[in-house]
């Protein structure tokens, strides 16, 4: 109860003065009108006569009627004035009434708009729930749970961090099972069981959206098939992508440090600025790859295919090339300290601006190697 008598009195503080006291300024108005009008057609008149200093009986009669008329205007404005306040105080109580309706139209959009996010809220829950408990189940209906979490994504900008986590664990929880044994007539034997396709799904959705930098240090993605996908910024430290088909993939800014990549097929891929420094990298076909500005400081391309590669500005620094070859590859202005290039095939590959008495780089027939401005090749 004492909560409701202050939201009163808040409300009649609210009203204007006079509406609240208006049965006393209409009171005093009527009186003080009636007071004067009284007073000015029966004693102001007589009064007038008594303070005349005349006996002119015309004259007397019309200063009686001039003081009862004045009176009688006088009382006139002030019922005038007095109807005029009454008007202004309707008039801010009118103000009042629809500044309260427009405050109460607001709050009702509010609450509505509130009730509407909590709705959706709530159903999103829902259906981020459905969605992680499909993951567990049976690859089909994990399938659907991919997508609905992509769904998800696409409806909620807020929640793409948390979706993009939760696809990335998914990837690495069922790629590190692919690996066992088999006994296989009577001795064991080291299996790989194939990627699924949930897994490739996931993997699409975060190459496809992109919403934030999917965490997928140490997945085993050992022959898997990646062809042309963008996994351009990915955190893909100490994976495995050993024989991977990756031609044609986007691996731009890619973090691949300590991953092991022995024959995996890139070509004609992109690994502009990606991380390789320690990298595996033996046998892997580059043909054709964009290795520019890569940091490939000490990664092992032995017998690697870098045929017409693009490694103009890479870091090579204590990588091994040995038995690499680099035939009509671009390594212009690459740095190459204490860099391995023995028995390299490099008939047309072009060194501008690379120091080469810096690399160790037993059995190449630097004749072979076109480009100006390099230092000058050591002598066997």
């Amino acid at each position: 109860m004492g909560s409701g008598t202050e939201d009163e009195q808040a409300e009649t503080l609210d009203e204007p003065w006079v509406l609240v006291n208006g049965w006393i300024v209409l009171l005093v108005g009527v009186l003080a009108t009636v007071a004067i009008v009284v007073i000015g057609t029966t004693w102001a008149p007589r009064w007038a006569v008594f303070q005349a200093d005349t006996q002119n009986e015309a004259l007397i009669v019309a200063r009686q009627e001039a003081v009862a008329d004045g009176a009688i205007k006088l009382a006139t404005g002030i019922g005038a004035a007095t109807a005029g306040i009454l008007a202004w105080g309707r008039l801010q109580l009118s103000r009042r009434d629809h500044q309260l309706a427009q405050a109460q139209h607001i709050a009702t959009v509010a609450a509505a708009r509130a009730q509407e996010r909590l709705t959706e809220q709530g159903q999103f829950t829902d259906r981020y729930t459905r969605a992680i408990q499909q993951l567990a189940d049976t690859d089909d209906v994990a399938l659907g749970g991919i997508y609905a979490l992509e769904r998800l994504g696409l409806d909620s900008e807020a929640d793409r961090s948390t979706i993009t986590e939760v696809l990335a664990a998914y990837v690495r929880q069922h790629t590190s099972r692919r690996r066992g044994t088999a006994e296989y007539e009577g001795e064991k034997v080291d299996t790989l069981a194939p990627i699924s396709e949930p897994v490739y799904a996931a993997l699409h959705v975060l190459a496809r959206r992109h919403w934030h930098r999917p965490d997928l240090r140490g997945v085993d993605l050992k022959s898997a098939r990646l062809t042309e996908m963008d996994l351009s910024g990915f955190d893909l430290r100490d994976s495995i992508f050993d024989g991977a088909s990756m031609s044609g993939a986007n691996l731009d800014d890619a973090d691949l440090s300590g991953a092991s990549m022995t024959n995996t097929y890139l070509r004609s891929a992109s690994l502009e600025g990606a991380r390789l420094e320690g990298a595996t990298l033996r046998g892997a076909n580059l043909r054709t790859a964009n290795l520019k500005r890569a940091v490939l400081e000490g990664a092992g391309l032995q017998e690697a295919h870098l045929e017409r590669a693009n490694l103009s500005g890479a870091i090579l620094d204590m990588a091994d090339l040995t038995d690499a070859a680099l035939v009509r590859s671009d390594l212009t202005g690459v740095s190459a300290v204490a860099t391995v290039f023995v028995n390299v095939e490099i008939t047309g590959a072009n060194f501008t601006g690379v120091d080469v008495e810096a690399m160790e780089s037993l059995g190449i027939d630097w004749s072979r190697v076109r480009g100006v401005g390099f230092g000058r090749p050591p002598e066997h």
